[in-house]
């Protein structure tokens, strides 16, 4: 297996068993996520940004209300869509996978200087803006 193959393959396997940790999907709490980082957000838009397929994010959602982590309204500018928003309980949920994901980045890092974790970051961002042009 190659390097990159290896970092990301570990990288979901760490963020899943966080996410089972805190009695969740992996897809929850990527959902969660995407709603933290966006906020109040549609299903659509959700979708997007968490690369989950939008037929499944109704179930997602669902799951997640019901675990009192979000709640749907509908629209007011569109009243045939819902805005998902974190209740603060999903907040608190969404914090604690914030912190999941910087302890990974802290091991991926550890023992890394300053200068190569910027030289690597400027690798990488070329690396993301070669898939952007060529997706």
């Amino acid at each position: 297996m190659d390097t990159s193959s290896f970092l990301l393959k570990q990288g979901w396997r760490y963020m899943q068993d966080g996410c089972t940790k805190l009695g969740l999907s992996y897809s929850e709490g990527m959902v969660l996520l995407a709603l933290v980082s966006h906020g109040n957000i549609n299903q659509e838009q959700i979708s997007k940004e968490s690369d989950i397929n939008k037929f499944l994010i109704s179930k997602i959602v669902t799951s997640i209300e019901e675990k009192g982590y979000v709640s749907r309204n509908i629209n007011p500018n569109n009243r045939r869509e819902y805005i998902v928003q974190l209740t603060e309980s999903g907040k608190e949920k969404a914090q604690e996978l914030i912190a999941i994901r910087m302890e990974w980045s802290r091991i991926v890092y550890q023992g890394l200087s300053q200068s190569e974790i910027d030289f690597l970051n400027q690798i990488l961002n070329k690396m993301v803006k070669n898939i952007c042009q060529n997706a």
